[in-house]
């Protein structure tokens, strides 16, 4: 709690909302078809959060690609079957719309709960609904373009203004995960108090 403080002082709506994304995510729910995006400043606990999460999930059941590859042929969806969560870091618009417009394609799709036909290497095709959730990290606004406004109400941002570039602290992670269970308890009541109609930042 003291590092979110830290993350958002003064604040107490977006460690709210990220509690509710911990405990939806911890929940194995894909219903409410939503997907998380950070935007921050570097060294601005984006990373840590992200691998506290990780940490709470397993490490088989979650996995980081990149953006621009996803958005592009092949195997780039393989790697999703069977993962709970996947990240995307440094997201970024490089010019090539073509690429962007498929991975938001792809992004609604996972979200909206389709079955989808994956292609795997070397394997006969997989078809399915992917139980993955997704979280996106940028330094930069969201620049997604989407005619049906769809990516706009899937889309939980939260914001890092609050930069520790040149003074991190470099054992915050190790303690962090000492606290794993209690981060789980804090997980499971937001999603509780959002399953209970409480007031969400979901909606």
């Amino acid at each position: 709690l003291g590092f979110l403080e830290s993350v958002w002082p003064g604040d107490t709506e977006s460690p709210e909302l990220l509690r509710q994304w911990f405990g939806y995510v911890l929940s194995g729910r894909t219903d409410l078809q939503k997907f998380m995006y950070f935007k921050g400043l570097s060294r601005s606990g984006k990373g840590t959060i992200v691998r506290i999460l990780e940490a709470l999930l397993g490490s088989e059941n979650t996995c980081g690609t990149d953006f621009a590859a996803f958005g592009q042929g092949g195997f780039g969806m393989e790697l999703l079957v069977g993962r709970q969560l996947v990240t995307f870091g440094d997201v970024r618009y490089t010019g090539d719309q073509r690429t962007a417009q498929t991975a938001i394609s792809k992004i609604l799709s996972i979200t909206g709960e389709d079955k989808l036909h994956i292609d795997r290497k070397y394997k006969t095709p997989w078809t399915g609904t992917v139980p993955t959730r997704m979280m996106l990290l940028s330094n930069e606004m969201p620049w997604f373009k989407d005619s049906s406004s769809a990516i706009v109400g899937r889309m939980l941002l939260l914001v890092f203004k609050q930069s520790f570039l040149g003074r991190e602290d470099h054992t915050l992670e190790v303690r962090l995960r000492q606290e794993l269970a209690g981060i789980f308890n804090w997980a499971l009541a937001g999603y509780r108090g959002h399953h209970a109609g409480c007031q969400s930042s979901f909606a």
